[in-house]
């Protein structure tokens, strides 16, 4: 989990309000045609999907949730893509801090070249509460709530659930308070969007 920058803006981050038809239909053309800048078909492996957070805070249960929906899916979107899809972290299973540096050790003997997207809770500005943003590269995950870690992706799906604060007692009272509702709408926002996607890349 990781507090959403200003600069995300400005670095041609695609933000979406979850109930806006328009905006969602941005959302998964913006994620298309950031997949398509790397030709996952011939440059890549595999599509991993690296869903982090944890199933003990409401509101960090983004990326498990998310991890749950889209391994129900799975086998449709290999169908779509003809190309292995993984997924790592869900709600019993969960992607975090503690060992997340372990799975991403794991995964160069286990992939030949895999295509890494991770998704996470973040906490931002007010105004992008139930907001998503979807960035190139490496997230640093965690350092709203601690020392975050520098974690290995080409593209990274964040949602945001809550006000930011400098404080980490108060981090952690967000993401305890948000309501569970927020999450699961969110996650299945992002779920959709991910399956929708894949299909049109088929």
């Amino acid at each position: 989990m990781q507090p959403a920058k200003n600069t995300m803006a400005t670095r041609g981050a695609m933000m979406i309000k979850q109930k806006d038809r328009q905006e969602y239909k941005l959302f998964t053309n913006q994620l298309k045609n950031q997949i398509e800048k790397y030709d996952i078909q011939n440059q890549f492996s595999e599509i991993v999907f690296l869903c982090i957070g944890t199933n003990k805070v409401i509101g960090d249960m983004i990326g498990p949730m998310v991890g749950e929906r889209l391994e129900r899916e799975t086998k449709q979107m290999q169908k779509y893509l003809q190309k292995e899809i993984a997924i790592y972290g869900n709600m019993e299973h969960t992607l975090n801090l503690k060992n997340a540096n372990q799975v991403l050790s794991f995964l160069p003997y286990r992939y030949e070249k895999p295509f890494l997207i991770t998704i996470d809770t973040a906490l931002g500005k007010k105004e992008y509460i139930e907001k998503v943003f979807i960035n190139s590269g490496e997230i640093e995950i965690g350092n709203a709530l601690s020392n975050g870690i520098k974690y290995q992706s080409h593209i990274n799906i964040k949602g945001v659930v809550g006000t930011y604060h400098h404080q980490i007692e108060e981090n952690i009272n967000t993401l305890k308070n948000t309501e569970i509702q927020l999450i699961e709408k969110m996650s299945g926002m992002i779920c959709r969007g991910i399956k929708d996607t894949i299909k049109k890349l088929s």
